[in-house]
């Protein structure tokens, strides 16, 4: 891609989730027993000269409708500090759902102890039930799961935030950015955490708890191309934040809880699939990338999908290595961090918390090499063999970049804010979501690049 004349980052700094899942007989689902946490999402959003980004801000209308509007824009954007974000502080665990449009969210169906099939032997309790079985959630009913509103039988979380975009330049277009090597970028990796250990020279070391987790997440972006309002406008034009360089708002999503103003027919999805050729399972020693099909609603009917064409495929992150050939750089910083410390009365998550917060203060690109991007996706699915793999000798596989040439999130109007649906969820269809036994926290930073070629 040329000319990237503009960016906008958004890191998700310690999105841990943690849960424990019972392995089910299935490929590549997983379901779960007890109650998953989220610890917290801590999302910082920052702009360049050019594009600027807002908090979304909402109002309830007296006739039941919500209208959203832009808050201050500026270059940067901190999520913490707006009320409007706070529940993103107290969520659910993410547990396996599929999406190939964000608007039905495929959720896995099992037998249980009352089934038919079960009582006659035909099947085993937990076993997954066909594709056709599934259940489609339309209306956002498992997203943003508060942590106190989990059950035990309650499958398919996934989470989701809105933010707005805007650019002063017609024809902005934006796409998922490996970014400048010592700039920001955008990666997907699993956390580092403090692991007790006598044999260590402090008693702790640090390490990822689970490497599964980085490989089947995706981050998808659900664009509105539907104006907004007369009353969403209004409501902005009186609102402290309003800003005359903007006329018109664009962007109407479906609302959880509350009558909306959506239609589905008038948006794009753009999906992002990182650490695209690293597999937990290395069953063929080499580097490979295996297609992942999605299920979607095809003429009413749950089948999978190809989404080659609103699909941006990264190859793998991985940690810094150190200096001196000793593990990775941000596991030297967090020795020396504890180097010296009382650590009678300190906890493993305890120091993980403090070493982010106080040591990097969640600054986690410096300590990440990044994949780069494959150029263009449509090739890399045509050099695909019958079972949809693609081997490291391919130069479909090597045909790289700093992000995709044929897949755009959005294309931005001159002064015209954007709004944007993010979503984040663990794709049940992919090969590495298998039975595993622990999920623990993973990072994800964002960087969209925009261009007006």
């Amino acid at each position: 891609m040329r000319k990237i004349v503009a960016k906008l980052i958004i890191s998700i700094a310690a999105l841990t989730v943690s849960a424990t899942l019972v392995g089910m007989f299935s490929y590549a689902w997983l379901t779960m027993s007890g109650a998953p946490e989220v610890d917290g999402i801590q999302i910082n959003v920052g702009g360049s000269n050019t594009i600027m980004v807002a908090a979304d801000i909402s109002v309830k209308n007296d006739n039941g409708t919500v209208s959203h509007y832009p808050g201050a824009f500026s270059q940067s954007l901190h999520l913490s500090d707006y009320e409007t974000y706070d529940y993103l502080q107290n969520l659910a665990g993410l547990t396996p759902v599929s999406t190939a449009d964000g608007i039905n969210w495929i959720r896995p169906t099992y037998y249980d102890e009352d089934s038919e099939e079960a009582k006659n032997g035909e099947v085993l309790v937990g076993q997954l039930k066909d594709i056709e079985d599934f259940e489609v959630d339309t209306t956002l009913e498992y997203a943003n799961i508060p942590a106190d509103k989990l059950t035990g039988s309650m499958v398919g979380n996934y989470a989701y935030i809105d933010f707005w975009v805007a650019s002063p330049a017609e024809d902005y277009k934006l796409r998922v950015s490996t970014g400048d090597k010592d700039e920001n970028g955008s990666f997907v990796i699993s956390r580092m955490e403090a692991v007790e250990n006598e044999a260590a020279q402090y008693g702790y070391d640090f390490k990822m708890i689970n490497e599964a987790t980085a490989s089947s997440v995706r981050v998808g972006f659900l664009v509105s191309n539907d104006w907004c309002t007369y009353t969403d406008n209004l409501n902005y034009n009186v609102s402290d934040e309003y800003d005359s360089r903007f006329t018109f708002l664009k962007g109407q999503y479906l609302e959880k809880n509350a009558v909306s103003v959506f239609s589905a027919d008038n948006s794009d999805f753009t999906i992002y699939e990182p650490n695209a050729d690293y597999h937990i399972s290395e069953k063929y020693n080499k580097a490979y990338y295996k297609i992942t099909k999605p299920i979607g609603v095809v003429d009413g009917a749950l089948k999978t999908v190809d989404v080659s064409d609103r699909l941006t495929v990264q190859l793998n992150n991985t940690w810094r290595a150190g200096g001196g050939g000793n593990g990775v750089l941000i596991e030297q910083l967090f020795q020396t961090f504890i180097a010296g410390k009382d650590l009678s009365s300190k906890t493993a998550s305890g120091l993980t918390e403090e070493f982010y917060e106080m040591s990097i203060q969640n600054v986690i690109y410096p300590y990440v090499d990044r994949g780069y991007f494959i150029k263009r996706t449509e090739s890399l699915y045509a050099a695909a063999n019958e079972k949809g793999y693609v081997f490291e000798e391919n130069p479909a596989l090597e045909n790289v970049s700093g992000a995709t040439d044929d897949v755009v999130i959005a294309t931005l109007e001159k002064n015209v804010p954007q709004r944007i649906r993010m979503f984040i969820w663990l794709e049940g269809q992919d090969e590495d979501c298998i039975n595993y036994g622990e999920i623990s926290g993973f990072i994800v930073n964002l960087e969209l690049a925009g261009n007006n070629d």
